[in-house]
């Protein structure tokens, strides 16, 4: 396996500095007004020459932003999630996130995810359908900073926005009416 090229390397064969390589492959405007078109057009180059990749998890570390989004199921192949998720990928394409989607289904494996949600695995989750988490745990993982969103009729977590359904009453109301 080869070695990554680095951000300094990059400079180097650019002859600039590690910040203005970081400046023009993040297209900072603060700063990058100042450069000029010929200096940009030399680190593009050497960036592409050297076969440059970013590292991800130190530019999620530097600004303390993953541009990921976590969906948290219980379960996949059910319709109602696939559906759930196809759309909620388009949107967090639509606004230049990722999306990482994760199973729980055991005790073990949905705290696992929660284990990973707190170490900033994403910005923020949708949590599903979720058996085995806790108001408390999940409040905990708000507590972090991490935007929770949780679909659940029986959770009340504080601190994260609740998506309640009115099934079970639709259910009820359904069979009143084929009963009657």
């Amino acid at each position: 396996q080869t070695r990554k090229p680095t951000i300094r390397e990059v400079a180097e064969a650019a002859n600039v500095s590690p910040t203005t390589v970081s400046i023009v492959l993040n297209g900072s405007s603060a700063g990058g007004d100042r450069i000029s078109p010929e200096t940009q057009q030399r680190v593009l180059d050497s960036v592409a020459e050297l076969g440059y990749v970013p590292n991800q998890s130190a530019r999620s570390l530097r600004r303390q932003k993953t541009d990921r989004i976590c969906l948290f199921f219980n379960a996949i192949g059910i319709p109602y999630n696939d559906i759930m998720a196809q759309e909620l990928e388009n949107a967090a394409d639509q606004h230049g996130y990722s999306m990482i989607l994760v199973i729980g289904g055991s005790a073990k494996q949905e705290h696992r995810v929660l284990d990973q949600l707190m170490r900033g695995l994403a910005d923020g989750v949708i949590a599903v359908g979720i058996n085995y988490l806790t108001n408390e745990e999940i409040s905990q993982l708000a507590a972090t900073g991490c935007a929770v969103v949780v679909s659940d009729n029986y959770l009340t977590p504080s601190g994260v926005d609740l998506i309640q359904t009115t099934e079970g009453e639709a259910s009820f109301m359904a069979m009143q009416y084929l009963y009657n």
